[in-house]
């Protein structure tokens, strides 16, 4: 605090000038009108009343010091009357002891003669408080003859109040500079009379490139701060109309030329009595710039694929993407302040949210794989990422959820994990085949050989017929097996539809049970379906199945029904082809029916709504895939307790019926010549292989053992003149066997026989120089042909299947 007061222009003070000034002369009259104390002190009594100033006497030669009321209470002292005070013993006790000195130098100058001016000085009342008084310069009262003074007197202001105040204002002043100094934000104070710059802060001058000084007395229009005189002028007018604004946005010009948007705040202040405007400008490139960025995050975040949301403690939603809005089925506006507990059943919340929550409050970040229910009720799957959102202190605030719908990858993985399923059964339906082809293979050559043996006129013989019919197709089926797991193409085929279905309903017609009508129209003419007979075999077969099935129960009627009609566009053409004929194949019964839920997974391997495992869920996707490879279509209509009506629509062909005899073919009877080596791992196929051929004029060495028939053949090779050998036998191929053989002998006629592999195939056969490839069961007449090609020197066998 300063020891001496700031004189100021306040009027208060200057009105208590002006009652000291008033006391000094009611002194003066004083002294001149009374010639006693009693005078002096009735007088005095009414100056300090009227100037609230507090008086004092002095008799310079005994140290006697007489106070007014006043005077005593400014030093506390009130009601105290000790008439043995003395100006030296009011100093030392009463005067703040920095300022003793100067009290007692202005007493000495004054008993001398030469009193001083005025002069402050601090007090300390018997309290502790510490009060600011200032002093008038004294009078004489009473004085020697040589003129030196004898009793002085003199008055003493409080200034307490005003000393403070302006300690309070140097102390605001000293703040207001300290801030207007350092503030980030730019501040410039100007004057209203002129719009001249009296200060500008340092930051300001960093905002706008100034020099330092460079804007002090300049206006902003000299400056060159306004880019547009429509921003000044909006400024000019808020002024105008408000005296003030706060946070208004003007675009400003920087020294170097570029222009940068601000956010400016002004008001008007009195500085020493002139009207003035203190100005704060704030940057807001770097925050323009911050925004931009949050927009552009915030749309990304709302354009993403995977869904966010933010939920407080409570777990109300504070906010959402537009991708989990869809996801659920609400819109964002919809969600905000609901419960989070809306996206999740009670299972989900207690199953999958609940085990969430428990890893947040380990500290951990969360990923699971969590249940929600869209807004209609359905659930669906997701991938679920969550963690706490905290405050600037570590404290949680709310949980961050981000879900990505799993759906579509569920259903991925589903298909993935079918194809992988139908992977292994195309591995397996492999291997099972050629173990069965190998089976059918002895089976139809003894089954031919004991027809050979027959004549056709033998009840037998007829029996055997349908016997071998039956090994041929399903020899055939192992072949489309086959062709499935290799994933190798079609072949395309023909058929007539009415021998086929009257030998299928035959067959059917003795497992219906008598609960069971079977009704049956089959339109006559010569056509020709585009799919061969096994095909349209295991269609219809499949087909009734499934209708004698519904209506194990109760019974009813099985309907099935042939006839060709003109194509509604419902089967496949190649594009600019016009729509022919098509043969329908309908198939209904009156069974249980089936439900929307299950008409929509009939097609699906696998699946199967028969109970106890009696269905393989293979039959109906079987059908579909038929119709597929062919061209044609296929479809369902059923209602519960309605049965149901399966529609197979299939083209029509221009080509020859394919696939199988009628099963009563006897053995070619041909006759044949030359030494043969015939391989194979099974004994009942070399055995069979040595009594058909040693039968028609060949003479035949067997052999189970690869290994066996390579020392065999490298023993003697001119002993053979072709070489028929199995492909898949253990420790070496056929195609290893083809190949020992060749090395000794090229020209020598290989046949190389297969009930499957998927290391070799016709076409890789030829390619290696083999004679001829042929897929197991071998008809002996096949065989037969196969070898008079190869031995006549025809290098190759036409008739190989």
């Amino acid at each position: 605090m300063d020891k001496e007061p700031i004189a100021g222009a306040d009027d208060t003070v200057l009105r208590l000038r002006a009652r000291i000034a008033a006391l000094e002369e009611r002194f003066s009259t004083a002294r001149e009108d009374h010639a006693g104390g009693e005078g002096l002190t009735a007088s005095l009594a009414a100056a300090e009343k009227l100037a609230h100033v507090g008086g004092w006497e002095w008799n310079v030669t005994d140290g006697a010091f007489r106070m007014t009321p006043e005077f005593r209470r400014i030093l506390g002292l009130a009601g105290k009357r000790d008439e043995s005070l003395t100006l030296r013993r009011i100093v030392e006790e009463r005067v703040h002891r920095e300022d003793r000195g100067k009290v007692l130098d202005a007493a000495g100058k004054a008993s001398s003669g030469k009193p001083g001016g005025r002069f402050a000085f601090r007090v300390v009342r018997p309290d502790g408080e510490i009060r600011w008084v200032e002093a008038t310069p004294p009078s004489v009262w009473k004085a020697a003859d040589d003129g030196t003074p004898r009793i002085l007197i003199g008055a003493v202001l409080d200034v307490t109040d005003r000393v403070r105040s302006k300690e309070e204002l140097r102390r605001s002043e000293e703040k207001f500079s300290k801030a207007f100094a350092v503030t980030p934000d730019g501040a410039l104070i100007s004057r209203l009379s002129d719009g001249r710059i009296i200060d500008c802060s340092p930051s300001l001058c960093a905002t706008f490139g100034w020099e330092p000084g460079k804007a002090i007395g300049k206006t902003t229009l000299e400056l060159n701060v306004w880019p547009d005189a429509e921003d000044r002028r909006k400024v000019v007018q808020k002024l105008r109309d408000e005296g003030s604004f706060t946070n208004l946005r003007v675009r400003v010009c920087h020294d170097d030329g570029h222009i940068f948007n601000t956010l400016a705040s002004a008001r008007r202040i009195d500085i020493d009595g002139e009207p003035c405007m203190l100005t704060i400008i704030r940057d807001m490139t770097e925050l323009d710039e911050t925004m931009a960025t949050l927009r552009q995050l915030r749309r990304a975040l709302d354009e993403t694929f995977d869904g966010f949301a933010t939920i407080d403690l409570d777990g109300t939603v504070t906010s959402v993407n537009r991708a989990w809005a869809a996801m659920h089925g609400w819109t964002k506006e919809e969600l905000i302040g609901k419960n989070f507990s809306i996206f999740h059943t009670p299972e989900q919340m207690k199953n999958d949210v609940l085990p969430v929550f428990r890893q947040l409050r380990e500290g951990k970040f969360a990923v699971n794989d969590v249940g929600h229910v869209r807004k209609g009720g359905e659930t669906f799957p997701t991938r679920m990422s969550s963690s706490y959102l905290r405050d600037e202190s570590g404290k949680p605030v709310g949980v961050l959820g981000i879900a990505r719908d799993m759906t579509e990858q569920c259903e991925l993985e589903k298909r993935l994990r079918h194809s992988q399923k139908m992977e292994a059964v195309g591995t397996l339906a492999g291997g099972i085949a050629h173990d069965f082809n190998n089976l059918l293979y002895v089976i139809l050559g003894y089954t031919d050989l004991a027809m050979g043996d027959l004549g056709e006129e033998s009840p037998p013989f007829h029996s055997l017929s349908e016997a071998r019919k039956a090994i041929l197709r399903a020899s055939d089926l192992v072949a489309r097996i086959v062709r499935f797991s290799r994933g190798t193409e079609r072949l395309r085929g023909a058929c007539e539809p009415a021998p086929v279905l009257e030998e299928v309903l035959g067959l059917i017609e003795g497992s219906v049970p008598a609960t069971v009508e079977l009704r049956t129209r089959i339109a006559a003419g010569d056509h020709r379906l585009a799919l061969d007979a096994t095909q349209l075999h295991q269609v219809v077969m499949n087909l009734c199945t499934n209708a004698l099935h519904a209506m194990r129960e109760k019974g009813g009627v099985l309907t099935v029904a042939f006839r060709v009609e003109e194509d509604t566009g419902e089967t496949a053409r190649a594009p600019g082809e016009a729509a022919g004929m098509i043969g329908v194949l309908t198939i209904g019964d009156t069974g249980e029916g089936m439900t929307p839920s299950v008409l929509e997974r009939i097609f699906e391997p696998y699946y199967s709504k028969r109970e106890g495992g009696t269905g393989s869920g293979l039959g109906l996707p079987t059908v579909h895939g038929i119709m597929r490879e062919c061209g044609g279509s296929i479809s369902v209509k059923s209602e519960p307790g309605a049965g149901s009506e399966f529609t197979v629509r299939i083209p029509l062909t221009d080509e020859e019926p394919t696939g199988l005899d009628d099963g009563r073919t006897l053995p070619v009877v041909g006759k044949g010549s030359g030494r043969v080596l015939f391989l194979d791992d099974m004994e009942q196929i070399t055995k069979w292989a040595k009594t058909i051929l040693e039968g028609r004029g060949y003479v035949v060495e067997p052999f189970t053992s690869a290994k066996k028939a390579i020392e065999r053949f490298r023993s003697d090779p001119e002993a053979f003149d072709i070489v028929i050998t199995d492909q898949t036998m253990p420790g070496m191929s056929g195609v290893d066997v083809a190949n020992e053989v060749r090395k000794i002998r090229p020209e020598l006629p290989v046949v190389l026989c297969t009930g499957y592999s998927d290391s070799v195939d016709r076409t890789e056969a030829e390619r290696l120089g083999i004679g001829a490839f042929l897929i197991k069961p071998i008809t002996s007449e096949t065989l037969a042909a196969v070898m008079n090609d190869l031995l006549k020197g025809k290098g190759k066998a036409d008739r190989a299947r």
